[in-house]
């Protein structure tokens, strides 16, 4: 007798005190007895549940499970299930439940249960899920991006010399992703013999400074096939300044490769077929020239004079454009190479000069060479395309200014022992530029308007080819101009220096003199 109040005593204590709901069922599922947890879980106290069969507190959908749970427990069978209802504030609480029959004597009395909440593990489960959800959706979303750009990515770790590739990489190199492990010498080994020093130099520098190389290579595929490839490589350190992560990616760009070759044929073709029409066209057209200034020393009268005279215009516009058309194949086509021979700055303004001057006077506008004593006189480099860009500006400027004055200018940007940075300029006082038309300028066979072509002629390809020039000669284009104002056209160049050359023809530390200048014009003046 005492052992069994010991027991009920002994029950009762886990009864009250057990942090799970344990309650006590009659045979129709009512509630009899719950313990306290069931007020601290779900908000209920035991005398609003009392009474009432559980089966209304559970989700609709789940109720016939449960009532299956219920009937097997009836047969004498213990079961478990989870199973969802709200608690008092409308929040779901989710429960892991066991159940179990109370036997008396051989009979069975009623129906004993313990639930624990598990409201905090389903939904972390649930964001996990939704989590794996996201990266298996990233992966695929990756592995598929990855396929339409035929590119792959890897990760290496230097210290355990543990490597992974992504399926891209796989199909990459032309195999199932299951068919052979990473390792990094396995994946030097597809890239071309002839390449594995350059990729092995490329990594160790991302190595040693921690930066990103960029580089390109072949690669062989299983089977043999040869593709061209363009990778990244980028290196992590830790701060010890440890190599712990190298990672990167490699893309096929075989394809491009092949519309690279086929472009450069087409284009040496175009500047092939181009080039001998200029010279079929310029053969006969240097000869009407020629033959032009030989009939002007006939006796002629005034008027074949003319005819002449015109002729010989026609013929040297004629030589030009089929000049400009041939340079701006040959830049097209990447064939136009810049010499690197000595030359003598003041010679250059002088040939500029002998060209242009009669076409300025011709017109009444004054025209002024003027140099900075800083600038040196004997550079290296291309003295012919540094002749073409000034005169091209030049004649520029004599074309679109009816009074006036053109200016052509040098000056001393930086220099050292064996460079020099120079910039040109050739201002006019001209009918200048809108904003617009600043940068029209510069599109090939383009002018400011078509009025302007049917008005002053040309092929507009005078700029983009000096553009491209100047660029070659590591230098850059400006322009600033206003309608009705003028325009200064600008550039800057970059020259070698002969050792011993680097100083200009006049003296920096040269006795200064007072000098009177007398000129009508302000730029003589200054």
């Amino acid at each position: 007798m005492k052992r069994t109040k010991s027991s009920l005593t002994k029950f009762q204590f886990i009864f009250e005190h057990n942090p799970d709901i344990v309650c006590l069922h009659d045979l129709n599922g009512q509630l009899l007895k719950a313990n306290p947890a069931v007020a601290t879980v779900t908000g209920y106290t035991p005398n609003e549940l009392m009474n009432k069969p559980l089966i209304d507190f559970i989700d609709v959908r789940e109720r016939f499970k449960i009532l299956r749970k219920f009937k097997k427990v009836l047969r004498g069978q213990a079961q478990m299930f989870k199973f969802s209802i709200r608690d008092k504030k409308g929040d779901v609480l989710f429960f892991n439940t066991s159940i179990v029959p109370v036997i008396a004597n051989g009979v069975m009395i009623g129906i004993y249960s313990v639930s624990k909440n598990i409201t905090a593990q389903i939904k972390i489960e649930k964001e996990l899920r939704k989590e794996l959800e996201a990266a298996y959706q990233n992966e695929a979303a990756l592995a598929e991006a990855q396929q339409i750009a035929q590119l792959g990515s890897w990760e290496w770790n230097p210290q355990t010399n543990a490597m992974s590739w992504s399926i891209g990489m796989y199909r990459l190199f032309g195999m199932p992703d299951s068919e052979v492990s990473p390792e990094i010498n396995r994946f030097v080994s597809f890239i071309h013999p002839a390449d594995q020093a350059e990729f092995r130099r490329r990594l160790v520098v991302s190595l040693q400074k921690a930066k990103e190389c960029s580089f390109q290579c072949r690669i062989i595929r299983e089977g043999g096939a040869l593709r061209y490839c363009y990778g990244v490589i980028r290196s992590e350190v830790n701060q010890e300044g440890v190599p712990t992560r190298v990672y990167g990616f490699l893309q096929d760009i075989t394809e491009c490769k092949q519309r690279e070759e086929e472009w450069r044929a087409e284009a040496r073709s175009k500047s092939d077929f181009l080039a001998y029409m200029s010279h079929e066209i310029r053969t006969p057209a240097n000869a009407i020239a020629g033959f032009g200034h030989l009939l002007l020393e006939t006796e002629l009268s005034e008027k074949q004079k003319e005819y002449v005279r015109k002729v010989q215009s026609a013929s040297q516009t004629l030589i030009g454009i089929v000049s400009d058309i041939l340079d701006f194949s040959k830049i097209e086509a990447g064939k136009l190479e810049l010499e690197s021979i000595p030359f003598q700055l003041d010679g250059v303004f002088n040939d500029v000069a002998d060209v242009i001057s009669l076409q300025a006077a011709q017109k009444g506008l004054d025209l002024f060479f003027i140099s900075d004593w800083t600038v040196p006189d004997t550079l290296i480099g291309d003295p012919l395309r540094l002749r073409q860009v000034l005169m091209n500006l030049a004649n520029n400027a004599i074309k679109f200014t009816k009074f006036g004055e053109i200016v052509v200018r040098s000056e001393l940007l930086s220099m050292s022992s064996q460079y020099v940075n120079i910039k040109f300029s050739v201002k006019d006082t001209g009918i200048g530029l809108t904003d617009e038309q600043k940068t029209e300028i510069f599109q090939a066979f383009t002018q400011a308007s078509s009025s302007t072509t049917r008005k002053y002629g040309g092929t507009g390809l005078g700029l983009v080819i000096c553009k491209q020039l100047v660029g070659m000669m590591n230098g850059s284009f400006t322009v600033e101009s206003a309608v009705g104002e003028g325009s200064v056209f600008a550039f800057t160049a970059q020259f070698g220096l002969r050792h011993g050359d680097s100083t200009n023809i006049f003296s920096q530390h040269m006795e200064k003199f007072n000098i009177l200048v007398y000129d009508q014009s302000t730029t003589s003046q200054k």
